[in-house]
């Protein structure tokens, strides 16, 4: 299991964006290197008063990617409940911005079949959000205990 914790400036949070990606341990000897595969990913969007790392140290998320030989992208985007607000465009990063960063870093798939969003609480209305707005984008949307009647 390799973890990454990154750090760059997002243009559209003209400050630090902060991130976690999980890749799986290869199976097999010809996926030996980090980016020897197109890793199917899923985008794991936290809730309300959590971040990143409260998913990585609370849950078996590191055990689920390896099982399902599944990337995990982990941003962390504080208490925006993933809109855009004046000081804080969150919206735009997470849908503009930040997966041309992962995919620019890491090999993934660009195949329907592969990419998956999911979120828990806000995080599971900002999935259920970003995966009803572009359809075509993910092939599946999960949400748990999801915020998703409190935006209204």
């Amino acid at each position: 299991m390799t973890l990454i914790n990154m750090q760059f400036y997002a243009n559209t949070l003209q400050q630090t964006a902060i991130i976690s990606v999980i890749l799986p341990e290869p199976r097999s000897s010809d996926q030996v290197s980090l980016t020897a595969t197109e890793w199917p990913y899923m985008i794991l969007l936290h809730g309300l008063g959590m971040n990143q790392s409260d998913i990585i140290r609370k849950t078996s998320i590191e055990r689920y990617a390896t099982a399902t030989q599944m990337a995990i992208i982990l941003p962390s985007l504080g208490r925006s409940c993933y809109l855009d607000s004046p000081s804080f465009p969150a919206w735009q990063f997470l849908t503009t911005e930040l997966m041309p960063r992962v995919t620019a870093t890491f090999k993934l798939s660009t195949n329907l079949a592969d990419c998956f969003i999911a979120g828990i609480s806000m995080g599971g209305y900002g999935a259920l959000r970003w995966g009803l707005i572009e359809p075509k984008r993910f092939r599946g949307i999960g949400v748990i205990s999801g915020a998703v009647n409190y935006f209204n």
